[in-house]
């Protein structure tokens, strides 16, 4: 009995352990949300802070991301992998607003870094940081990120550098989100140098000398579409994953400027078709005109309508391949219920006492032998208990 509590114990220390470290990282995020409360505060009246708070808000803030990103991974160790990316978007609602912090700070740092003005001057403010939170805002879009995956730079690089050209920060800001862009096998690829300097322009070096490899980057996408696995029955899940991963590989050639188009739209057409199934390979061939040539982005497109088709149509009837294997279980019974008849049956007839055969007493060859007086007397013999008298 010992064994079987053990697991239980177990499940329920990691449960409350999980609790724990969900509760302090929490605890880290309001200690954050007190510092954006001030800074906020500051932009619409700036006396209520100095530069020396500033500053010290600054070291706070670079303890709490540590602090946070500490209690986060100790989470995900104990997190259900179907949980994981719920723990992630906690991570991205805390990235967001330690790098809102940081962007404010720096404006009233510089801002406070100023020669004083005139007090007549100081009813200019509340509009300057007005203006200040205006220049902010494109900011406000989700920052990709960028994983070390070579197919993944081109996107990345095109999208980071687009939403940086929008905003009017200085490099230092600009080089603290492209750090924190920077996740999984990519992440600590700027060295200690290019970070203290603040030099937002040799990052960007390093980075292109290490991932601009349009050879990589094209073989990559070339590889995923041989690699793409075969359905092996009539599923939404395995037909949505077909359709996105070759999405995902074409786009990715397209970006590297290389066109899907002629020979080549006809090549990844013919590799995606023969990995569906036999049901929808027959629908998307009945879709095309004798003779006429494949076109690969209505071949998608018709791929995607399937799998609306199929994700209803699996949404409607989730039981229905697990109601068959019930049916032969059913029938299986009948022939031992038959068979038990067959033999109730058969026991109804009785041993002959006077020969010990299968039959009644009275079709006993031997007995019919006898006389009447000695039947009446083989009769008495058997049953004793009975008065028997003859006429």
């Amino acid at each position: 009995m010992s064994v079987g509590r053990t697991p239980i114990k177990t499940v329920k220390e990691n449960m409350e352990e999980v609790k724990s470290l969900v509760h302090q990282r929490g605890q880290v995020k309001g200690k954050v949300t007190l510092i954006s409360n001030a800074l906020e505060n500051a932009e619409q009246d700036p006396s209520q802070v100095s530069l020396p708070l500033l500053k010290v808000f600054d070291k706070k803030l670079e303890g709490h991301y540590t602090e946070y990103l500490k209690f986060h991974k100790e989470i995900l160790c104990a997190t259900p992998p179907s949980k994981i990316d719920e723990q992630d978007e906690k991570l991205n609602e805390f990235d967001k607003l330690h790098t809102d912090c940081l962007v404010r700070l720096e404006n009233l740092i510089h801002g406070l870094s100023k020669p004083a003005i005139s007090p007549q001057a100081n009813s200019v403010a509340p509009a300057s940081a007005t203006q200040v939170i205006v220049q902010q805002q494109p900011l406000k879009a989700p920052i990709p990120t960028f994983d070390g995956r070579y197919e993944n730079w081109p996107r990345f690089k095109s999208m980071f550098q687009d939403i940086m050209s929008r905003c009017s920060d200085s490099d230092a800001i600009k080089l603290h989100h492209l750090e924190k862009a920077l996740v999984g096998a990519a992440s600590g690829i700027l060295d200690a140098k290019t970070l203290s300097d603040n030099n937002y322009s040799h990052a960007w070096d390093i980075l292109i000398d290490r991932y601009e490899n349009p050879r990589v980057i094209i073989d990559t996408h070339i590889d995923g579409l041989l690699a793409m696995k075969k359905m092996s029955n009539e599923s939404y899940k395995e037909l949505r994953e077909l359709v996105d991963t070759c999405t995902r590989h074409v786009e990715g050639l397209k970006v590297m400027k290389q066109p899907i188009q002629g020979t080549t739209g006809l090549i990844i057409n013919k590799i995606l078709t023969s990995c569906l199934d036999p049901s929808t390979r027959k629908q998307w061939e009945q879709s095309l005109a004798h003779g006429q040539l494949p076109d690969l982005d209505r071949t998608l497109t018709f791929l995607k309508e399937q799998c609306r088709v199929l994700e209803r149509c699996e949404a409607d009837y989730p039981t229905t391949a697990k109601s068959h294997p019930s049916k032969p279980s059913q029938q299986s019974v009948k022939p031992a219920n038959v068979k038990v008849h067959a033999t109730t049956s058969d026991s109804n007839v009785e041993l002959c006492q006077f020969c010990g055969r299968n039959h009644f007493n009275y079709l006993c060859p031997e007995f019919r032998k006898l006389s009447v007086s000695d039947r009446v007397a083989k009769v008495r013999e058997s049953h004793p208990e009975q008065n028997l008298t003859t006429k």
